[in-house]
């Protein structure tokens, strides 16, 4: 049978079958003996590599059937020798052995190459000497090295490192011809390509999609532009804040009233288009195991963004009513808000959606009375009486101390919780239980703290699997042992400017 799904292909193996690897796909025969394709994508275990030498037969005994374990009895010396396949792909990750060439830049670019990373592919950003990644410009949150020479400052931003973790680093010029053909070779031992870049920036080099797919021709490519690869707006330059406009999502930030459209410093476009980008390329690659068909993704950022405003574009469409800003109301609750609590700058965000939710509100403020006030005696009055709803709570919130209301309010079932600074989520106990954040040594920059993926797969969990990567630092790696080009050649690629 041919097991589709990858993920539970490490928990198929038993005891007196035979599976021949290849692309991912595994097929379950019969006997004890495993056949592994010099294509396979497989286990990295022993040595770290499997021996892909044309239709190489070994032979293993099985152990353990129901974890997959299998031991290698031999019949090559040197080879390597095979321990856990489950245990050994829950160490490494759902996505080993895909690798993804990551031409992507800023924020919503680097989105999907970080994810897969941090799920075990071997993703390789792609750089060149005269075009660093625009995140390594800075300033970002954190920058020790201003002042020093750029080739030490451009390793410093921890924005860059955030979203380029786990990444390995190389620089190719693909605007001349042979760095063109590095690319190409590339692409013949990958599964992925990503890109950010504007419409037909990589059809000048003849390394568009279908020119990709000459070699290899179950190709998964995913280009993120800022309104996609057709339409009279494909060639439109733009960053988050514009998008912010462009899509309507400014015009609903701020409070009822303000003259202006209130920027928002969180690039939720860029966000919002690099993770439709990496559910995208799962969807992909799921495809590809089913019918061995790759597929090329055009994702537009504009109309990413646009998926943040369904209750809004219904409103227009439906009712015939443009909403704008509401500042912290909502329109189905009330109160809905943030209360100022006891102390500098100490703020709960408390959020009542019923009637029990409000009588319970009343009774841990010790005000029964508020609950039979005709002014708030249901949703819509609360709605016209927002403001002396809102004075009547803060004027008791402030009293409170942040945490004991949010505990106590929680126990009865209202939505209440302390506003956290940056600095205070890093610190809260229930972040930390769930490791929401782990260390990484940097080398220019030492410690840092970063995101974890905030979803966990029982078996192949996500793991940050080193820092960002230096400029052109696994050259040696992907050229000399990926490519096989000699210490000599790179030298000369180096010197003619292609590497």
């Amino acid at each position: 049978m041919i097991c589709n799904n990858l993920l539970r292909d490490f928990q198929q193996i038993v005891s007196g079958n035979r599976l021949l690897v290849n692309h991912g796909l595994w097929q379950v025969i019969s006997d004890e003996e495993i056949y592994l394709h010099r294509h396979a994508r497989a286990l990295a275990i022993g040595r770290g590599e499997l021996d892909f030498s044309p239709c190489v037969r070994y032979r293993y005994a099985m152990q353990s059937p129901e974890r997959g374990m299998v031991e290698r009895q031999g019949e090559e010396d040197g080879a390597v020798t095979v321990t856990t396949a489950f245990d050994a792909l829950k160490r490494a990750g759902a996505l080993k052995g895909i690798r993804v060439l990551d031409f992507g830049t800023a924020w919503a670019g680097s989105i999907p190459g970080h994810v897969l990373a941090d799920f075990g592919a071997e993703v390789i950003k792609i750089e060149s000497q005269d075009r660093v990644d625009l995140l390594r410009y800075g300033p970002g949150p954190y920058n020790p090295m201003r002042g020093k020479p750029w080739t030490e400052a451009r390793e410093c931003n921890t924005w860059f490192h955030a979203v380029n973790r786990g990444k390995l680093g190389v620089t190719i010029n693909f605007t001349s011809e042979r760095g063109a053909d590095l690319i190409r070779r590339l692409v013949a031992m990958s599964d992925i390509v990503v890109d950010n870049f504007t419409p037909d920036v990589l059809s000048k080099y003849n390394l568009h999609y279908d020119a990709l797919t000459r070699v290899r021709p179950d190709l998964i490519m995913l280009s993120i532009s800022v309104a996609g690869q057709e339409g009279p707006y494909r060639d439109t330059r733009a960053y988050a804040f514009n998008l912010h406009g462009l899509s309507g999502f400014a015009s609903l930030i701020g409070f009822e009233g303000d003259e202006e459209p209130q920027h928002i410093d969180i690039a939720y476009s860029d966000w919002n288009a690099g993770m439709f980008g990496t559910y995208s390329l799962l969807l992909a690659l799921f495809h590809r195991q089913r019918t061995g068909e790759g597929q090329f993704i055009d994702l537009s950022a504009w109309e990413a963004t646009t998926t943040l405003l369904a209750e809004g574009f219904a409103e227009a469409t439906m009712n015939n009513r443009v909403p704008g800003p509401q500042g912290n109301a909502h329109p189905t609750m009330a109160p809905h808000g943030y209360f100022p609590c006891r102390g500098d700058d100490v703020w709960l965000a408390l959020a009542v959606r019923s009637e029990a939710e409000w009588q319970a509100l009343c009774e841990v403020m010790a005000r029964p009375e508020l609950a039979r006030d005709p002014r708030f005696d249901d949703m819509a009055q609360r709605q016209r009486n927002r403001e002396a709803l809102e004075l009547e709570i803060a004027a008791w919130t402030q009293t409170q101390d942040v945490e004991a209301v949010a505990r106590q309010l929680q126990d009865v079932k209202v939505a209440a919780m302390p506003l956290r600074t940056v600095e205070g989520r890093g610190n809260d106990p229930h972040m930390q239980a769930r490791q929401t954040h782990e260390q990484i040594d940097h080398p220019f920059t030492g410690i840092e703290h970063m995101h974890n993926i905030p979803w966990k797969l029982s078996d192949t969990p996500p793991a940050i699997q080193g820092p960002a990567p230096q400029v052109g630092q696994h050259n040696n790696y992907v050229f000399g042992e990926l490519l096989g080009l000699s210490a000599e050649e790179q030298r000369q690629l180096a010197e003619d400017g292609c590497l």
